[in-house]
Order: C-alpha cells, then structure tokens, then sequence
C-alpha cells in the first residue's frame, strides 16, 4: 500500500464499530465528457466491458507441495506478517521453513544451511532482494537457482529489467495462495521430490572446491 502511495486510516470507538479505510491516489486517465445539465441521454454512454475477474475460490488441482514435504526453504521478507503467512502456507504442505527479517543474517545461514528454494521479497532495509540475489551468485552458491521473488514493485522499471535480465520468476503483492505455491512448484520442478536436499547439498559442495 506504501509503494502505491496508499493511506490507512483506522477510527475506533469503545463499544462501536472499527473502521480501516485505505485510500490509494486516482490513476489519470481519458477523461470522459459530462452531459449537459437536463439531458435525457446520460444512460446512452457507452462504457468499456471488462472481463469478469477470476473467482478467488478457485483452487488449481496441481497447487498442492506435499510432493516436496521436509525441503528445507529459506523465507526473507522485513514484513513479519507477511513472512508468517508464506511460512504458514509452506508448513501446512509440510515443508520446513526458516524465516529472516535481514538479508545479512540470510546471506551467512544461507551459506551454511542447504536449503531448496528462497523466497525473497525484493525491498528491504540494509541489503534489499537485489543485492542479496547477486551476492548468491557472486558466491556460486546454487540456491540462486531456485528463487522466487514476493514484491509490490513489479511497475518499477528497475525492478522489472532485473527480473528479465536473470528471468527470475516472482509473485506480485497481493497475491493469492494459489499463485504463491503454482510459483514455487515450478521452481521446485526441476528437482526430484524425494531428495531435493541431497541433490542441492551435493552440488553446494562442488561448487566450495
């Protein structure tokens, strides 16, 4: 909401109602001329028709992880909430989930940990999603290679050329469940469900001599 230029505004009263309202600045557009006052024709403008949306029920057969249940996966994101709610979808699959709110402190367990995926949101304070990707490849550690990016910055021409340059795969924020985890099964496709961790950590090795 905050990289949208949003507002939110709470107003609560004890033993009345709470109110959130968010409040996003209007997007410019075609501006649409009024009718002149007493005329009997306003009905007659014709409007753009636009695709009914997806239903937000809709689950995909093929969302579930429980192919990949005990891969170790790495989660850095500075939101807490938003950390613990990737953590509880991954979890509840039966992966096994670390989160991190520091990209330096996920850097030194991501060298000593083998883990088979990152999700990483791409601002952060201190070392953003960016530089925390480069210093991967930088150390050829081959988590690199199956990384998924959460960020509401997907409009930002730097943000966007980055993703393309490396195609990296990402999740625009908000997203629902059942794009998160369509994402990471295709990240995790390329390795075998049965032993992810041992096909990693044998390649991290090689990569060390």
């Amino acid at each position: 909401m905050r990289e949208h230029g949003g507002k939110l505004h709470l107003t609560s009263k004890p033993g009345q109602n709470t109110v959130f309202s968010i409040e996003f600045p209007a997007a410019a557009g075609p501006e649409m001329p009024l009718p002149a006052i007493g005329e009997t024709s306003v009905n007659r403008a014709r409007l753009p028709i636009l695709p009914a949306p997806e239903p937000l029920e809709t689950v995909h057969a093929g969302a579930t992880l429980a192919a990949w249940a005990g891969t170790r996966v790495l989660v850095l994101e500075d939101e807490p909430t938003v950390a613990r709610l990737i953590a509880d979808v991954l979890e509840d699959e039966g992966l096994r989930v670390d989160v991190l709110l520091d990209g330096r402190e996920a850097l030194d367990r991501a060298d000593r940990v083998t883990y088979a995926l990152a999700i990483c949101d791409m601002k952060m304070p201190e070392l953003d999603g960016e530089h925390f990707y480069m210093a991967l490849v930088r150390a050829k550690n081959p988590l690199h290679e199956r990384f998924l990016f959460v960020t509401g910055d997907v409009l930002a021409a730097r943000t966007r050329d980055f993703l393309e340059r490396y195609n990296l795969p990402h999740v625009a924020k908000p997203f629902r469940v059942e794009e998160l985890t369509d994402k990471i099964r295709g990240v995790l496709g390329g390795i075998p469900p049965l032993e992810p961790l041992r096909a990693l950590a044998t390649k991290k090795n090689a990569a060390r001599k």
